[in-house]
């Protein structure tokens, strides 16, 4: 039992150390929140009056710094909160995004968006929060 646990913790050593291979493109799942004005019910949370387009499955855009779409989402169900009754959060995920300098994220079918360094991100555990515009 020992020797096994003692042989885990070296494959975990190693890996962990291993640099990336030459020409492997690092990546990160990011997590974020969209926070919108909406209507409320008990069973139901979506975007309301100028924000009535987001809503469960709306699409995230995820753009590098090239202005290149580099991945896609879609919204989960609307939750009440972030400041009262009169806000929905909705949460996404996207993984395996390539690394970029920037990145901007279009909710819906908006043309404007929230822009964020790495760094910004990297700091947050890869967490981000939008409120459309």
């Amino acid at each position: 039992m020992l020797r096994t646990l003692i042989f885990c913790w070296i494959v975990a050593v190693v890996f962990a150390v291993a640099p990336t291979p030459a020409g492997a493109v690092a990546t990160h799942t990011i997590h974020g929140t969209v926070s919108a004005r909406g209507g409320v019910s008990l069973e139901d949370c979506a975007g309301a009056d100028d924000q009535s387009d987001v809503h469960e499955g709306s699409r995230i855009r995820l753009q590098d710094a090239d202005h290149h779409t580099v991945a896609h989402a879609k919204l989960g169900p609307g939750r009440a909160g972030g400041g009262g009754l009169e806000r929905c959060l909705f949460r996404f995920t996207v993984p395996d995004v390539a690394s970029s300098p920037t990145y901007t994220f279009l909710v819906a079918d908006r043309s404007d968006g929230r822009t964020v360094s790495r760094a910004h991100l990297a700091s947050h555990g890869w967490r981000v929060t939008l409120k459309p515009t």
